[in-house]
């Protein structure tokens, strides 16, 4: 994987940031192996273990200072394994925070259909008996944000850019289980999330990552899968408008403006709706690119369902648009 996406264009318009992330993932790997990528890897992503001096968890904190932590003192101080008993108790109040938000959501129909996986040696919270982490509350977050935006039982395809790990791909693939999946990053993250969905999801009709030159070579195989792994410049091949719903979740704002365009461009071409959620406003490391929530290359056809700031996290807002080919 990695030989092939030095060779792509994607390689060399990809941020510093990310060159460096990737570099700072492989690490992890290579010492303490993928087993226990839930541990390491997703530290760098979407999931909080940090000190309460953590951007994240402070703001939690002050944002749900009403939560109701109603879960038994020995489960908030229970140490998780490889966390420092401090990283252990905060990951702990931060999820139980994110739970307490979710069931004031009243999806507990939803929550009763997710637990976290063994895979990749996951920190989690008890709850009903069931293994509860951030991955799958945010996971089941977005879910609720996309029923806001579409129809999900018209929703026969997704395709999602940046799915890191697959947290939101485990969730979305569990609520819906007859959607076809497309997974489109770069590696290390699309080792990662292949190996981690091929095997929560060994039943299913999987596309692994290979090369191909053209959509005609892979087509019969690819409409045969459930779960599809492609690297960004195969975006280019895929056919127009065979995408129900593109998502792009806590990675735009990492990019290079130039792949920005790339991607929204990719939406235009192949998908019917698109949400994606960001930061309000940060600056990519080493790039000194800043983007605010006004900063992207939304298309005049693009018909605004909502944009709106997240409630949890608050720094982050989300947007979704129905693609108008009218």
């Amino acid at each position: 994987m990695v030989d092939y996406f030095i060779g792509t264009s994607s390689f060399e318009s990809s941020s510093e940031y990310w060159h460096w992330l990737n570099k700072k993932n492989i690490e992890q790997l290579a010492e303490s192996g993928y087993g226990n990528f839930k541990q390491t890897v997703a530290r760098n992503y979407f999931t909080w273990f940090g000190g309460l001096d953590t951007g994240y968890v402070r703001k939690l904190l002050k944002d749900r200072s009403e939560a109701d932590l109603a879960l038994p003192l020995k489960e908030i101080l229970r140490k998780q394994m490889d966390l420092s008993i401090d990283e252990s108790v905060l990951y702990n109040i931060a999820t139980v925070i994110l739970l307490d938000f979710v069931l004031r959501k009243k999806v507990g129909s939803y929550i009763q259909m997710l637990e976290e996986p063994l895979e990749g040696n996951p920190p989690f919270i008890n709850y009903q008996n069931r293994r509860i982490t951030q991955d799958i509350l945010n996971g089941l977050l977005e879910y609720m944000s996309i029923t806001d935006g579409c129809d999900t039982t018209k929703i026969s395809s997704i395709l999602e850019v940046g799915a890191g790990s697959g947290r939101t791909a485990f969730c979305l693939l569990k609520l819906l289980p007859g959607v076809k999946y497309v997974v489109v990053d770069i590696p290390p993250a699309l080792f990662v999330s292949q190996s981690y969905l091929l095997s929560v999801f060994a039943g299913k009709k999987v596309f692994k990552f290979k090369p191909f030159k053209s959509f005609a070579e892979i087509e019969q195989r690819y409409e045969a899968s459930d779960l599809i792994f492609l690297m960004p410049d195969q975006l280019d091949l895929l056919p127009p408008r065979s995408i129900d719903l593109f998502l792009a979740i806590d990675c735009l704002h990492e990019m290079k403006k130039m792949q920005v365009n790339l991607y929204f461009d990719a939406v235009q071409k192949l998908a019917k709706n698109f949400y994606f959620k960001c930061w309000q406003e940060t600056t990519v490391p080493f790039d000194d690119i800043t983007y605010t929530i006004e900063d992207y290359p939304l298309k005049s056809n693009w018909i605004e369902i909502y944009k709106r700031n997240c409630e949890v996290p608050s720094t982050y807002f989300e947007a979704f648009y129905r693609i108008d080919r009218t």
